[in-house]
């Protein structure tokens, strides 16, 4: 199982969250390329209000043929030609591997939407609106647009929002490696509705030639995906990435994206279970033929404890060879724009302890014999074990062990919080930032490195610091205690202090002027009289967020050290032991 779906059952918590608004309705329309859309006014959490147009169309549903297909673009015409965009339509199939305690419910196929959200002087004499592209997390296993308001970002800021829905787990990302099943279909709809902003924000009053992507978690690998590949080129001229990088040496992508193609096929009887593996092009033809007649609900499912195996593959049309090929080719950086953008990369202080407060939902969840046989500390080897085995394959238990013992003397918030945030969070993302900037002198450097430190008040139970997915509480419009509802981080909205919003203040300005201008430090002058470096390899140059913003640098040197030389180091000194064939 690759580390990008192990980290599905920490990404809950992000693409689960329900905004705090109040829905005013009143007729706004526009037209343009794709069709002549009716919006309505939304108030946001600050008492001003802003135009959406919700649940739009940006591709064919993906149903029937179209399953397992790369989207097709769609243009409403005649009757459908004039829609009413006043609510949200279905999100896609979700695959829900924790219990919880609300139910957002199955989702369905038919789910290519997307909401823009514009301020109220978009489209009037003037000029055009900065635009901002999110990419909603949920370990590409689940999650949805709706849930993300941008009410204060589009009044305060003055920006144009638009958040997206993409086709996920089986549906959006099973792969076979070959040419009848490339994979990457959530990918491929995301980068549509990019293209569909590009053709029709200017009738929103959005500048089409100054878009942002942006995503979290798994929003945000995708984010960083979707920079290295060529369709990409002349879509958008920055990105950011909040707590989500896909890493270069070890990426996260699927290991063995067959293997899940292969199983999922003989679940639903599309493969003879007697083979082991189909070879030719008919039998793949055959196999995927069957698939799209599967009842799409069978594709989603919740409360399992194995999470498949499911995620992007650097295959295919949309990667022209591995990624550490990609960096290392600046011709072909340069032929993508890929140094012409500039780069937002975003980490929180506690990016680890979701994965302690998962292992507890799980163990909560099980019956009590089975929870009283589990060994002591087995959760915790499994885990170390899982992450290492998916970055370097499969590894020695004396290997497991030497790391755990470094992580027994060495952490910031806690052992296991510490691993999991190294491996899925802090490596990949430095690793990522190291190679895009190699060999750049720094005035084409473009790339700011951003860790947000804080200890919020309302975290009342026993993890602390900013944990995973917070960070989108300072962004958008949302209420704080929902989050108990889906993964219990006790907390308590009523300490929402003047400190909190102060910080909220804060980002937005950050984030908005990013967007605005690709310049995040205008409104930290009196902060940082030095200026905000960018980053690069040599001095390693962030800002630590916080009350009192500082520039540091080398951020987690120490574990760059040990997951590039350490741990392989081990793993050659400590092989695994491979099973002895004997022939007869």
């Amino acid at each position: 199982m690759s580390i990008y779906n192990n980290m599905l059952m920490a990404l809950l918590l992000p693409s689960s969250l329900l905004a705090v608004v109040a829905l005013v309705h009143a007729s706004h329309i526009v037209r343009s390329h794709s069709g002549t859309f009716h919006g309505l006014t939304k108030e946001a959490a600050n008492g001003l209000t802003y135009k959406a147009f919700l649940g739009i169309p940006y591709a064919q549903p993906p149903v029937g043929e179209l399953r397992f297909r790369p989207p097709v673009p769609l243009v409403l015409e005649g009757k459908e030609g004039d829609y009413y965009a006043t609510e949200f339509k279905s999100f896609c199939i979700q695959i829900n591997p924790v219990k919880t305690t609300h139910d957002f419910g199955l989702g369905e196929e038919d789910c290519l939407y997307l909401n823009v959200y514009s301020p109220n002087s978009a489209g009037e004499q003037g000029s055009l609106k900065k635009v901002f592209v999110f990419v909603h997390g949920g370990g590409n296993m689940n999650g949805m647009s709706d849930l993300y308001l941008p009410g204060r970002l589009v009044t305060e800021k003055d920006v144009i929002v638009v958040t997206i829905n993409y086709r996920l787990g089986y549906l959006g990302f099973l792969s076979s490696l070959s040419p009848e099943f490339e994979g990457n279909f959530g990918l491929l709809d995301q980068l549509l509705a990019i293209s569909w902003v590009k053709e029709n924000i200017v009738n929103f009053g959005g500048d089409s030639y100054d878009i942002t992507i942006g995503g979290e978690s798994a929003g945000g690998i995708d984010v960083s995906f979707l920079n290295l590949v060529p369709h990409s080129r002349d879509l958008f001229t920055r990105s950011i990435s909040f707590s989500g990088m896909s890493g270069v040496a070890q990426p996260l992508v699927v290991r063995d994206p067959k293997a899940t193609f292969v199983q999922i096929a003989k679940q639903f009887e599309c493969l003879n279970a007697a083979v082991s593996d189909p070879k030719s092009q008919q039998e793949m033809e055959e196999i995927v033929e069957c698939l799209r007649g599967v009842p799409a609900e069978k594709f989603g499912f919740e409360a399992i404890v194995s999470v498949p195996d499911i995620g992007p593959v650097a295959y295919g049309d949309l990667f022209p060879g591995p990624l550490v090929n990609l960096f290392n080719d600046k011709n072909y950086l340069d032929s993508i724009n890929f140094y012409e953008r500039a780069y937002f990369i975003s980490l929180c202080y506690n990016e680890g302890d979701i994965f302690n407060v998962v292992n507890e939902n799980i163990l909560a969840n099980l019956p009590e014999e089975q929870r009283k046989a589990i060994p002591p500390n087995a959760m915790q080897f499994n885990t170390f074990s899982r992450f290492l085995s998916d970055k370097f394959g499969p590894v020695s238990n004396q290997v497991v062990a030497k790391v755990i013992e470094y992580y027994n003397w060495n952490y910031e918030v806690n052992p296991l919080a510490d691993f999991s945030a190294d491996a899925i969070f802090h490596i990949p993302t430095l690793q990522w930032a190291a190679a895009a900037t190699k060999g750049l002198a720094t005035e084409n450097n473009k790339i700011r490195l951003f860790r947000f430190v804080h200890w919020p008040e309302m975290l009342t139970g026993p993890y602390k610091g900013l944990i995973h997915g917070m960070d989108l509480l300072y962004l958008f419009d949302l209420d704080p205690e929902f989050i108990n509802k889906i993964i219990n981080l006790h907390v308590n909205g009523s300490l929402w202090d003047d400190t909190e919003e102060y910080l909220k203040n804060k980002y937005l300005s950050i984030i908005g002027d990013f967007i605005n201008t690709g310049n995040p430090a205008l409104s930290l002058e009196e902060d940082l009289p030095g200026g905000w470096p960018p980053f690069d390899e040599q001095e390693g140059h962030y800002l630590q967020f916080g009350l009192t913003p500082q520039i540091k640098t080398q951020l987690k040197a120490d574990r760059v050290q040990l997951w590039s030389q350490q741990i392989p180091e081990w793993i050659r000194e400590y092989p695994l032991e491979q099973p002895v064939h004997l022939e007869l």
